[in-house]
């Protein structure tokens, strides 16, 4: 699946790992809808944390809890988050699958951990769940990437899709501030903050608010190794003589390339070692 200008109803093509990544959170969300004993021992709460259910904060969002149980909006939630899921988990694991999943149980514990923090000092009993939370960084991560993608609004209008994305964050967010719901705010306000340091670290993209650049080009700097002197022996390209990539840079080198220029800026070499780089992977 290449990047496009503009989405419509979803990814052209999806990962077996991502198909079998949803296909999990669908299952337990629905099985443990019907067990509240075990919600209280997967979801995240400061009574479960006080007992050394130490995986709650990864395990918090496989488990969907409603207060009205199996209803509507159980199943729109669910849908609304596997949606989603779909859409930017796709392009972001088409680029790495082991950097998505970091992103998404990083920015998952993190923010678990800080919403237990919160839970502590005001003493409630508010239990966190859902695939909601950790989200959050998978969306802000993800507008880091293509910062120039838009979305197809209800299939025909093209609106820009950092600026959607951000404004629900902040509606959500602002939501939480007014009901005074401080573990809720953390929660998501923690997972944002990791997507935003995960894709400036890990993939070296920056956002696109210019007053932020002073300190995103500091903190590339100071992530960046020192070059050192390495005694493995590197492959050369016999006709460049520069370094060959190797797959994973290779198609990370491809897709920047895409997005700034299209598809058609590719040599027919390039494509042909893409499509080979795709069926290695499928095989």
């Amino acid at each position: 699946m290449q990047p496009q200008s503009s989405y419509g109803i979803g990814p052209t093509k999806t990962p077996h790992l991502l198909k079998g990544f949803l296909l999990t959170l669908v299952g337990t969300s629905i099985v443990f809808a019907f067990f509240p004993m075990i919600q209280g021992l997967l979801s995240l709460s400061l009574t479960g944390i006080s007992h050394l259910f130490l995986w709650q904060p990864l395990s918090y969002s496989f488990v969907e809890i409603n207060p009205l149980g199996i209803s509507f909006a159980f199943f729109l939630q669910l849908a609304f988050n596997l949606y989603l899921l779909w859409i930017f988990g796709a392009m972001l694991m088409e680029r790495s699958q082991r950097l998505f999943f970091a992103l998404y149980f990083g920015g998952g514990a993190l923010a678990g951990l800080a919403a237990v923090g919160v839970m502590s000092l005001i003493g409630t009993s508010f239990a966190l769940s859902g695939a909601t939370i950790p989200l959050y960084a998978v969306m802000v991560a993800w507008t880091m990437l293509y910062p120039e993608a838009s979305f197809l609004l209800f299939l025909t209008i093209p609106i820009r899709a950092i600026w959607l994305i951000l404004g629900l964050i902040g509606i959500n967010l602002f939501i939480d501030l007014a009901n005074a719901n401080w573990v809720a705010f953390t929660a998501a306000f923690s997972s944002c903050l990791f997507g935003y340091f995960f894709a400036l670290v890990a993939w070296k993209r920056k956002s696109i608010f210019a007053f932020l650049h002073p300190f995103e080009n500091w903190l590339l700097q100071m992530t960046i190794p020192r070059p050192t002197r390495s005694t493995e022996p590197k492959v050369y390209d016999i006709h460049s003589g520069k370094p060959r990539l190797n797959d994973e840079q290779f198609m990370d080198t491809m897709l920047e390339k895409i997005s700034r220029s299209g598809e058609s800026s590719l040599t027919l070499q390039e494509k042909e070692r893409m499509q080979q780089i795709s069926r290695n992977k499928r095989s």
